[in-house]
C-alpha cells in the first residue's frame, strides 16, 4: 500500500528501512518537509514538519483510499512485482501528460494553471519514479 502513496508523491527519497522523505503534498513544498515511515505490521505514519499535515491529511490530498494507510499481512500479490507494476504506471501516465503538455507549447497554446501545477508535479514524480526503479 505504501507503493501507491510513494508513487503520487515528489522528491522522494529512501532514509532508511521503511522510512522516506519527500515533498508535502498538503502545501506547495518544493523542499521535501514530509517523513513516511512503514511499521511492522504495514501501517504507514505521515507527518509534515512544515505545515504539520498527517497521513490522512495526505491521502485527502492525493484522492487515496484511507486504507493506504493501514497495511496487512495477508497480501496475496508479489509485493516487490506489485509495487513495479504500479510505479510503471504512474511513470507511463506522467509521461503522456508531459507529451500532451508539450505538444500544447508547440502549438502555443494558452496553458491554464492547473496544467502548469500537473507538469511540475509530473516532472518530479517522474525523477522520483525512476530514481525508485533505478532508471537513469
Amino acid at each position: 500500500m505504501i507503493d501507491e502513496l510513494l508513487a503520487r508523491l515528489s522528491q522522494v527519497k529512501q532514509t532508511g528501512n521503511g522510512k522516506w522523505q519527500a515533498c508535502c503534498p498538503v502545501h506547495d513544498d518544493n523542499d521535501p518537509s514530509m517523513s513516511i515511515r512503514e511499521e511492522k505490521d504495514g501501517k504507514v505514519l505521515c507527518y509534515c514538519f512544515a505545515c504539520g499535515a498527517k497521513g490522512i491529511d495526505v491521502v485527502n490530498t492525493l484522492n487515496l483510499p484511507v486504507s493506504v494507510l493501514f497495511g496487512t499481512d495477508d497480501k496475496v500479490y508479489d509485493r516487490g512485482q506489485w509495487r513495479k507494476e504500479k510505479l510503471l504506471e504512474e511513470k507511463q501516465s506522467d509521461e503522456l501528460f508531459l507529451a500532451i503538455y508539450r505538444k500544447w507549447t508547440e502549438a502555443g497554446k494558452t496553458i491554464q494553471l492547473s496544467d502548469r501545477k500537473r507538469h511540475k508535479q509530473a516532472v518530479a514524480r517522474l525523477a522520483s519514479i525512476n530514481a525508485i526503479l533505478g532508471i537513469s
